[in-house]
């Protein structure tokens, strides 16, 4: 339904982008629906938190930022708890006087898309492709993947459709 679409970001997080990645969809939110969807998508985050803090190359003036981030937007929740956690991080200022945290859109924009490839409608395989590829250049790379290749073995290619950043489907006799 209406709630979905800030479920879930569909955007592709990496350490650079996580906070303007749930930052936009929490504000929207916030102010359309609510605190119950704004709490799942603060989870979201805090699950993408704990993955980053558990890999490798760990930048932690970013991470610091991050939980200073998630304090700032957890304070409308609660409120009195977040100023304690504020105040233990070593910040000095009372988190009433702080400002939201802001996103920036063009951090938001994807690099790559992921792109299915459908046989008769099928999902057969998902491959990774420049945001914005042509219809040639997309049809070309599913149509050369092993796999596919495979599958097609003894079928006659009847149309390739494809939908620019979603799919490529093959048709096939």
């Amino acid at each position: 339904g209406r709630f979905k679409q800030f479920t879930k970001p569909v955007w592709i997080v990496t350490p650079i982008n996580i906070l303007e990645v749930f930052t936009k969809p929490l504000s929207l939110c916030m102010r359309l629906f609510g605190n119950i969807i704004a709490a799942f998508t603060i989870m979201e985050l805090v699950n993408e938190m704990y993955k980053y803090k558990e890999g490798e190359n760990v930048n932690a003036g970013l991470l610091g930022k991050a939980v200073k981030d998630l304090i700032l937007i957890l304070s409308p929740f609660t409120p009195h708890i977040c100023e304690e956690m504020w105040e233990h991080i070593g910040q000095k200022e009372s988190l009433v006087n702080m400002a939201w945290p802001e996103y920036d859109e063009a951090s938001l924009v994807k690099d790559e898309v992921e792109i299915v490839i459908q046989i008769n409608g099928k999902l057969k395989d998902k491959i990774f492709a420049a945001n914005n590829s042509d219809r040639a250049e997309l049809e070309k790379a599913a149509l050369e993947r092993k796999n596919i290749q495979t599958l097609l073995e003894g079928k006659t290619v009847v149309k390739v459709v494809v939908v620019p950043n979603k799919l490529v489907n093959i048709v096939v006799k």
